[in-house]
């Protein structure tokens, strides 16, 4: 779903400079829930769509998953290191019901730490494959795009 309307603004989410927004669809993030997420020029912006009170569905701590209190979570294109379509799979936990066959799509990013990086993923899912795909490519377009952007990196 295309749309250049912005979704609105809270405390870092307004320190961005680029604010178009490119897509906006639903999605499952596994065993956090249901998530309105957003793709800006600079971001990627995910709320949940309905609060849940099963303690085994908030996420855990390590991941971008972890969501508190209907609050906006985001992580800049800048600090996406890779995008991919992963396998679909059964996923549960869903408004499909307790168990669905959804497609899958990964965004690598990293948390910081005082002394070091770790890297996490956002996996998102959604029944409709071209809205996977869609996603993958418009986030791929925004990481190509970037001149500044190193090309190669060397991991020791």
């Amino acid at each position: 779903m295309e749309s250049s309307e912005e979704p609105p603004r809270s405390g870092a989410e307004s320190r961005g400079s680029s604010r178009r927004k490119l897509l906006e669809d639903d999605f499952l993030i596994p065993n956090s829930g249901d998530f309105r997420v957003v793709l800006l020029e600079n971001a990627v912006v995910w709320r949940r769509t309905k609060p849940s009170s099963d303690k085994a569905v908030q996420g855990n701590a390590g991941s971008p998953q972890r969501e508190a209190s209907g609050k906006a979570r985001r992580v800049a294109v800048a600090e996406i290191y890779a995008v991919e379509r992963l396998e679909e799979a059964v996923v549960k936990g869903s408004l499909l019901g307790p168990a669905a066959r959804l497609h899958r799509l990964a965004i690598h990013t990293f948390r910081k730490a005082a002394d070091r990086w770790t890297p996490v993923q956002l996996v998102l899912s959604h029944a409709d494959v071209s809205v996977c795909q869609q996603w993958v490519d418009s986030i791929q377009s925004l990481l190509s795009a970037d001149p500044e952007r190193p090309r190669n990196l060397l991991v020791r």
